[in-house]
């Protein structure tokens, strides 16, 4: 009977064991706290990032010491500490399983540092001369900054430690890019970054907005460009790695299936990016000075002895006279709307006639080999013309294909 009686208490102890195991796994877990916060540089003054990266978070609260705003329930949220010190950070989270969590810590805030990066001596549209030594500085400089560290897209030097430094450039670069960190004693830290033009003043633009690069092609989407053949087109162009002046792409020209294409006697090669708004931003005006670049380079050539990389080019002026009927109004108001500059149809128009109109002028137009070469035009305009782009003619008996990079439309500054 004891032995009976003590058999069944085991039993029974073994099987409460085994439930309440069961109902410990059964509990639902408290979610951990994924969090992103500046670990360095937070200077009083200046808006700093908080993320909560968590996952199935029904809703949440940060807290923030000092800070402005001193509360937010956002999942990313930008906050300005009003004083320096070591400030309490602390962010709680309920889950949608029902748990909740909450995470703290310390973030230090130092006194403030100010900035702005300047340069001595840019043209009327603000570029920096190519080849003229400028200085560069920081404006509205405050907090006793004790160290610099510049760099310079394509400068010489690309780096320097001075307060001042004083650079070069020797080519032309749409978007030179300068940094710097200015740095103090006690830890502080504000890195400052602006963008300038070396060179004549581009006035196509890209517009990535919408995701429009019809210039150095990076977006790696469509190029925006059409070829004068009424069929077979669309597969003309494409964009493919590898581009002149270290940018990492370019278009892709495929001359053969323009002349299988052709239907059109003499005119199967003409390429434009007409039907862009991005490219018909720029403004000419009648009496400047232009000129067109663009990058060119062949896979091969049929003959050694005759190398061109196109064989016309003109600058033409182009706004759709449908946009003007009352049905497509809204495409007008988009226009606008988008471009920021007034609508102006005007039809076709050209600033010059086809160019060459030499032997001289068409030897410009020739390439080096298989190498990349620059091709500049200069042009003087005769007219005032808005939505200008470049039409090319491309021969089409002359290689298989060609590849064009870094087209550009720039004002030739006095």
């Amino acid at each position: 009977m004891n032995r009976l009686f003590l058999s069944a208490v085991a039993v029974l102890a073994i099987l409460t064991v085994s439930c309440k195991k069961e109902e410990k796994e059964k509990e639902v877990a408290v979610p951990d706290i994924d969090w992103s916060i500046p670990s360095e540089s937070v200077l009083a003054g200046k808006a700093v990032s908080f993320t909560d990266n968590s996952l199935d978070v029904q809703s949440r609260t940060w807290t923030f010491q000092d800070g402005n705003p001193a509360t937010s329930t956002d999942a990313v949220v930008s906050v300005t500490f009003t004083s320096a010190g070591e400030k309490a950070i602390k962010l709680e989270v309920t889950f949608k399983n029902g748990k909740t969590n909450m995470k703290e810590a310390k973030v230090n805030v130092f006194e403030p540092l100010e900035g702005e990066i300047s340069v001595n001596k840019t043209t009327a549209m603000g570029c920096i001369r190519i080849g003229e030594e400028v200085t560069f500085s920081l404006d509205n400089a405050s907090g006793n900054p004790d160290s610099y560290a510049w760099t310079f897209d394509g400068g010489k030097p690309a780096t320097s430690s001075e307060a001042a430094p004083k650079v070069t450039f020797d080519k032309h670069i749409r978007e030179m890019h300068v940094t710097c960190t200015v740095s103090r004693s006690d830890g502080a830290k504000l890195e400052l970054e602006k963008v300038y033009e070396v060179g004549n003043y581009t006035l196509n633009r890209t517009w990535p907005e919408v995701g429009y690069d019809g210039i150095s092609f990076e977006e790696e989407n469509a190029p925006y460009w059409i070829c004068w053949i009424s069929s077979a087109c669309n597969d003309v162009f494409s964009v493919v790695e590898g581009g002149a002046c270290g940018t990492a792409h370019s278009m892709k020209i495929d001359a053969t299936k323009i002349k299988n294409a052709a239907d059109q006697a003499g005119w199967g090669g003409d390429i434009f990016p007409r039907d862009s708004w991005g490219c018909n931003v720029p403004k000419i005006e009648k009496g400047k000075n232009y000129e067109l670049s663009f990058w060119m380079k062949s896979n091969t050539f049929y003959n050694p002895n005759n190398r061109p990389g196109v064989t016309a080019v003109m600058i033409v002026g182009w706004l759709e006279d449908w946009m003007n009927d009352p049905v497509f109004g809204t495409a007008v108001e988009a226009f606008e709307k988008t471009m920021g500059i007034p609508y102006e149809p005007c039809g076709n128009r050209t600033v010059f006639e086809f160019w060459p109109s030499n032997g001289e002028e068409a030897a410009r137009l020739w390439l080096d080999g298989e190498n990349w070469t620059n091709i500049v035009i200069p042009f003087t305009s005769n007219v005032d013309l808005r939505n200008v782009y470049p039409y090319l003619r491309i021969p089409s008996d002359a290689y298989e294909y060609v590849l064009i990079d870094e087209i550009e439309i720039c004002l030739v500054e006095e």
